[in-house]
């Protein structure tokens, strides 16, 4: 059996991508498309794409490593070993973790970057925009976020893109992160619900990857998503079992788990800002 269909029309926009992308048409940080380069945007911390990389080059800065992968069409991730100065310390990968989500794998000291982000959209795939500004969710004291939908349909998912700030299940910045709680064995857990507005869990559904925990009455509120982090620059749920019939106005919520049961939350910190989209059937 051949690639699934998402598979074969990410490998086409690949080739459209590499017709388009020249040095003449990009400029500065920016790509055609709104892509663009920020320390930390679109990064995973301490992973690689491991097998894809085509060409290693020198650099001072992940800016220049960006920079060089912009410049070349073949180049679609790049891996950015943080010491200065290092030898060979920008690969450019020719698959990106969309593509390959398997070859992303943890590496102390290096990052990996995505050069472009968001095929669904590009593609035309019907992932609708919730909000105007920002929903932003926090930590503890039931500081959830909140979104209504635009229109009436058929949801198949929901999936939110990083904007700014961080949650934090303890205290210091090596707990912070955008969507989950890093302190724990595995520190790609996610700690972000959806409910309904009588905080009644819609995503992750309950065939998700959970960790169960025996400190809090609710212990399933850890769980992983295959191909994302608690960093990952967006966070996709799996879809429904069945599409979800939703109303205009109507209201949904935006949980980090632990605030919402209540439960260890009191060393909690922070504030994740992030828009919202809806996958229409």
């Amino acid at each position: 059996m051949g690639p699934p269909f998402w598979r074969w029309i990410l490998i086409i926009l690949r080739v459209l991508l590499g017709v388009s992308c020249t040095q003449s048409s990009c400029h500065g940080n920016f790509l055609p498309g709104g892509f663009y380069f920020a320390a930390g945007r679109n990064m995973v911390e301490n992973h690689w794409l491991s097998g894809y990389v085509f060409e290693t080059l020198t650099v001072s800065l992940p800016v220049q490593c960006f920079r060089k992968c912009r410049s070349n069409c073949r180049c679609i991730s790049f891996n950015y070993l943080t010491t200065v100065n290092q030898p060979d310390n920008c690969e450019l990968n020719e698959e990106n973790k969309y593509l390959k989500p398997d070859a992303l794998q943890p590496k102390e000291g290096s990052q990996y970057y995505d050069l472009v982000i968001d095929y669904n959209v590009v593609v035309g795939v019907n992932w609708i925009k919730i909000n105007t500004s920002p929903v932003c969710f926090g930590a503890r004291g039931n500081s959830y976020g909140v979104f209504t939908i635009p229109k009436a349909g058929h949801v198949t998912t929901f999936k939110l893109a990083y904007h700014s700030g961080y949650v934090s299940c303890g205290p210091g910045a090596q707990y912070q992160s955008n969507w989950g709680c890093t302190w724990l064995p595995t520190p790609s857990n996610l700690a972000v619900f959806i409910t309904d507005d009588k905080k009644q869990r819609i995503l992750p559904t309950d065939n998700a990857l959970f960790l169960n925990v025996d400190w809090c009455k609710e212990n399933r509120f850890y769980y992983s998503v295959p191909g994302f982090t608690a960093d990952s620059p967006e966070l996709r749920f799996n879809n429904f079992s069945s599409p979800l019939a939703v109303s205009k106005g109507e209201e949904f919520q935006i949980w980090y788990t632990e605030d919402l049961y209540d439960c260890s939350e009191g060393d909690n910190d922070g504030q994740t800002c992030a828009d919202m989209y809806e996958l229409y059937l």
